[in-house]
């Protein structure tokens, strides 16, 4: 299994880290999540639910600086596939979920969503 730092140097920017707590896995991002830098993102998530098996994932979202409609399908995709809470979701994405056409569960803080995912 990879360290934080090992994974975070070799995914794209947007991957600050990931880290196991209790039965969730919980995976910072941050910078600009866009439809260009998405797949490098999906790609993450992808090794990451093969690895974790039936764990919950919680997007710790705080540190996105910009968001486009493409992160709303990614993140409806990854719900129908595990659950799901977006943590601390930075504005311009606190705006995303808003116009959502199905909601996202998100939380305020971390600790909340580690609670509504039952760490």
């Amino acid at each position: 299994m990879l360290e934080p730092d090992e994974f975070a140097s070799r995914a794209a920017p947007q991957v600050l880290s990931r880290r196991r707590r209790g039965r969730a896995w919980v995976v910072c991002l941050g910078g600009d999540l866009n439809k260009r830098t998405l797949p490098t993102v999906r790609e993450a998530f992808d090794d990451l639910l093969n690895e974790a098996g039936q764990h919950a994932l919680v997007v710790d979202a705080k540190a996105v600086q910009s968001a486009d409609s493409a992160v709303i399908d990614l993140l409806l995709a990854l719900q129908k596939e595990t659950t799901l809470v977006v943590a601390a979701p930075s504005r311009p994405l606190q705006h995303l979920l808003a116009t959502a056409s199905s909601p996202v569960l998100s939380s305020l803080s971390l600790g909340e969503a580690l609670d509504l995912v039952g760490t």
